[in-house]
């Protein structure tokens, strides 16, 4: 942990963090973030509780001073009542917008003031745009409508927004805009407005992931690969708007046997989230090649999620991390999470982006000579990015550049405007008018939202009534 945030004369903050997902041993990318952010803050000395729909009896190390607790709907409001500060996806503020009420009974100049920070790092409406395209069209407009309500509609009553990367920023600051949320005391205090909507990535743990004698999932005599393999590890789900077939693609184009894939994609841990299509797909692909475990063996899939604590163990056993995706609006505005436990573990990276647009992971990579940075769908460019990768005396000083970039990106230091947030509360955006507090969508709207939202509740932070086919990064 970096040095903590001094938390001023008027003592340590009461914070409430909440996610819609399953916080245990195996964990999707928003309970990771919630669990790592509730331990920064409780490392400040602020006095944390995380709740969860799903919280299991075994809780990830590391995490004193931080207490869990189940709670969803009604059940967070005497937890609410104890606290200073949410922090909570937009998802789950959607589903609890009597938080816009209390916020207003415990305004800012009230001796108990109540203060909401939105976490908007996953823009889902795009993923929902990017992953339905098989759908009914009525189906996908009420799908779309229904992700686009959740990701804005709670940002007109939040105090703070945090995102992951600077396009997310970008389209935020037009939704709050748009609100009527952006006016003079925001300007005066930062005419780039970052202290409306703060940048807040994904982050590294501050300890590397531990190197000695430990066991080997992915080599033998323990796993399927041998131990001088190159091993491309994809280390995140397979979801419907990424590209996993092209990986696939490019491994044939090699016609090497010593080059391996190993999926990291087992049933997800939430149960409301349902296999993808693309799960089907990348096995079709891998099979139709003769790549499978009934051909050549040398791609695989894990079949259950990996715990959160044992995923060191498959990063040092890998070679080249990888993250594709097509081009896409979702592709301009994602953060691809997974890409930081690469850079955790010192893997060299092999990822897409759209050309023309700003990718905050992309120029990480190029800047610093990191790994290689391919157009999305380019099966050739990726099997000859994946050669010079694979370089050795590339390769060696790839590694010892990727542990110095690491050292900036631990989570005590990306979150650092939250910390200060926590540590001295206050609120730059416009107050909306009163009439609008709680009525961003009609009631009708929200009666169709609620009914057509099996596919999104746990994806934005739903909860366990109707959650649905969601995701986490």
């Amino acid at each position: 942990m970096s040095p903590t945030v001094a938390i001023g004369d008027r003592g340590p903050r009461r914070v409430l963090v909440i996610t819609g997902d399953r916080v245990g041993p195996a964990m999707a990318g928003p309970a990771i973030r919630a669990w790592e952010i509730a331990r920064v803050l409780a490392g400040d000395g602020h006095a944390v509780v995380l709740a969860s729909p799903w919280l299991d009896a075994e809780l990830p190390s590391g995490g004193e001073g931080v207490r869990c607790v189940v709670g969803w709907g009604d059940a967070l409001r005497p937890l609410v009542a104890a606290s200073d500060v949410v922090v909570a996806m937009t998802g789950v503020l959607y589903e609890h917008d009597w938080l816009a009420e209390v916020r207003h009974t415990r305004g800012p100049q009230s001796p108990d003031p109540l203060w909401l920070v939105a976490d908007a790092y996953d823009p889902v409406l795009f993923e929902v745009l990017a992953g339905d395209g098989d759908r009914p069209l009525a189906e996908r407009q009420a799908r779309a409508s229904d992700a686009s309500i959740r990701m804005c509609d709670p940002l007109r009553w939040v105090d703070l927004v945090l995102c992951a990367t600077e396009s997310q920023r970008l389209l935020l600051l037009g939704v709050l805009a748009a609100w009527g949320r952006i006016g003079p005391t925001a300007w005066d205090d930062d005419q780039r407005l970052g202290s409306a909507v703060s940048v807040v990535p994904f982050g590294l743990p501050s300890t590397p992931p531990a190197t000695g004698p430990h066991r080997h999932p992915l080599r033998q005599p323990e796993g399927p690969f041998g131990g001088d393999d190159t091993i491309l590890l994809w280390g995140g789900g397979l979801w419907d708007w990424l590209d996993p077939v092209t990986l696939v693609e490019a491994v044939a184009r090699l016609e090497n046997p010593t080059l391996k894939v190993f999926f990291m994609a087992g049933t997800h841990p939430t149960p409301s989230v349902p296999v993808m299509a693309m799960v089907a797909a990348t096995r079709d692909a891998a099979a139709a090649l003769g790549l499978d475990e009934r051909g050549t063996g040398q791609i695989r899939f894990a079949d259950d999620w990996i715990p959160y604590a044992e995923r060191g163990t498959y990063l040092t056993d890998a070679t080249i991390g990888v993250a594709l995706a097509p081009d896409h609006a979702e592709s301009v505005f994602a953060h691809r999470t997974r890409v930081l436990d690469y850079l955790w573990a010192s893997l060299p990276v092999l990822y897409s982006a759209p050309a023309g647009v700003r990718d905050d992971l992309a120029s990480l990579i190029g800047d610093h000579d990191l790994g290689a940075v391919v157009n999305p769908g380019d099966a050739d460019g990726c099997a000859s990015a994946i050669g010079r990768l694979i370089e050795p005396g590339w390769y060696a000083g790839a590694q010892s550049r990727i542990a110095a970039v690491a050292q900036s990106l631990t989570w005590p230091i990306v979150a650092r405007p939250l910390r200060d947030f926590c540590t001295e509360p206050r609120t730059l955006l416009s107050e909306p008018p009163a009439s609008s507090l709680r009525s961003g969508a009609s009631g009708s709207q929200r009666s169709s939202v609620r009914r057509l939202a099996s596919g999104l509740r746990r994806r934005l932070g739903g909860g366990p009534s109707d959650a649905g086919a969601g995701v986490g990064r």
